[in-house]
């Protein structure tokens, strides 16, 4: 595994703990120093406190995915002699302040907080060793070494704030082994609360308001007081007693969909705070991973419907009628499918010119086009050159029939346009080539189910241009009213 990835996560390792902090809100204090207005996290480690097999050992439990387990003892031998360099500085703690200054260019500032007088320069060039090639120089600040970029560096020179909300939440977490605190600038929270949505989409692995807990949390801190038998600890001081009831109602409802089980849940002074197990931990680390794998692919794959969807919508602009489910030679044989004919307006002119339009799809100059299949097109887990999206073809009273005798224009959508699906994506085991003239038929007895094939959800694109999963209150009747475009339904 290259070093690199090694120091990542060996740098995410590191920031999973803090210690007692003296004087924390100074101006004079290394975090003061180090803070300015555009501070946005603060990670802590007790270098004096944990070792190295401890801080191993916690991180696999916690993110035991992060490393492939084969990996573990090469990230092992290259984590320890970093850390134990870094422990016989008698440095007392390490912090990692990030920004949102120079994001994503610029890498958070890496703070050793020295302890001894003559520590400095062993701190520095442990430090330079272990981040020599990431864009990282040295600097000296109150006797203790700041690692970051020049920008970086000449802003806390110039820049450097009280930031009472993030120094009080740091300072009721002194005590913990492990702390990660991330409190928003006043003036972006006031900025982005009055813009962020009101809900997350409905893929989200979570569900909550961005927008009530821009406005409600000044700051959120996840800590862990012992890492041999971690509990996370969850802190969210509010602005009001209000905004801490509603946030902890939030943080409930997210442990609940995490299925998380709460050993603790408080309200003290603003402060709502909630306490979970670490094997709940463990398994909330392992469903976010895959709901997150999850929702990126579903945010790609419904991108891709809207595209094909605006190329649907500019072929009709064009032609004065929506593209076709298939093109016929003059005996009625089928050719190709409409896939093909909506290229050139999917930025894939070239490729539409290379196919035969008059020869069917597996025709011997038209198949071998099937390997060349454009991304929205593309579906994971599907084979090469085949494709998941698909009309849904419902005989006689569908909009895309099985006998379709004339092409249909936008205008006889009469039951309105987001309430008629244009294509959807298929299960996996009903791909087709991209090329062929071929889609999902649709059973009319239950169309829903067919369509989901013993899925949860399906993605749907509308004749509108929208696209959403398939709600859990659909019904197959739903779903066969919003198969026909004419019924009056």
């Amino acid at each position: 595994m290259q070093i690199k990835k090694f120091f990542w996560l060996a740098t995410f390792s590191v920031c999973l703990t803090t210690t007692q902090y003296a004087s924390l809100g100074s101006p004079q204090s290394e975090i003061g120093r180090a803070m300015n207005s555009t501070t946005l996290a603060v990670v802590r480690l007790d270098l004096q406190k944990v070792q190295a097999p401890e801080l191993l050992s916690f991180a696999k439990r916690i993110a035991p995915d992060a490393v492939p387990e084969s990996a573990w003892t090469g990230f092992a031998a290259v984590v320890t002699p970093i850390y134990q360099e870094l422990q016989r500085t008698d440095a007392s703690e390490i912090l990692v302040v990030g920004g949102i200054a120079g994001v994503p260019s610029e890498l958070p500032a890496i703070v050793l907080v020295d302890s001894k007088k003559n520590a400095s320069e062993m701190a520095k060039t442990a430090l330079v060793s272990m981040l020599k090639g990431q864009g990282y120089e040295p600097h000296d600040l109150a006797g203790s070494v700041v690692l970051c970029s020049e920008a970086t560096w000449q802003r806390m020179q110039s820049s450097s704030v009280a930031r009472p909300e993030l120094t009080e939440a740091l300072e009721q977490s002194a005590s913990t082994e492990l702390s990660i605190t991330v409190a928003a600038p006043e003036r972006l929270a006031e900025a982005v609360a009055d813009i962020w949505p009101s809900r997350l989409p409905i893929e989200s692995p979570i569900q909550l308001s961005p927008q009530e807990l821009m406005k409600d949390v000044r700051s959120l801190t996840f800590s862990f007081n012992d890492l041999a038998t971690p509990k996370l600890d969850i802190a969210a001081n509010c602005r009001s007693d209000e905004g801490a009831k509603r946030t902890l109602n939030t943080l409930l409802e997210v442990a609940k969909s995490l299925k998380l089980d709460t050993m603790q849940a408080s309200i003290n002074v603003r402060q709502a705070s909630l306490v979970f197990s670490e094997e709940s931990v463990v398994s909330a680390v392992r469903a976010l991973v895959k709901s997150g794998n999850s929702s990126s692919q579903n945010m790609q794959d419904s991108n891709s419907l809207k595209q094909i969807a605006l190329a649907m919508w500019n072929f009709e602009s064009k032609y004065g009628y929506i593209v076709p489910r298939q093109t016929v030679d003059e005996s009625g044989k089928p050719l190709l499918s409409w896939r093909v004919h909506l290229l050139p307006f999917m930025d894939q002119q070239a490729l539409y010119e290379k196919f035969h339009l008059d020869e069917p799809w597996d025709s011997e100059h038209n198949l071998p086009l099937m390997k060349e299949i454009p991304f929205p097109y593309q579906s994971k887990e599907a084979p090469e050159g085949h494709t998941r999206v698909q009309l849904p073809v419902l005989a006689d009273d569908g909009f895309w029939g099985s006998e379709e005798t004339e092409w249909r224009k936008v205008r006889d959508i009469t039951d309105g346009t987001s309430r008629t699906v244009f294509a959807f994506q298929t299960p996996v085991e009903a791909a087709v080539p991209w090329t062929k003239p071929a889609d999902f038929v649709v059973d009319p007895n239950s169309p829903l189910d067919s369509m989901l094939g013993g899925r949860e959800r399906a993605l749907v694109a509308q004749f509108d241009g929208s696209v959403q999963n398939t709600p859990e209150s659909a019904t197959n009747d739903s779903m066969r009213r919003n198969l026909t475009h004419s019924a009056g339904d």
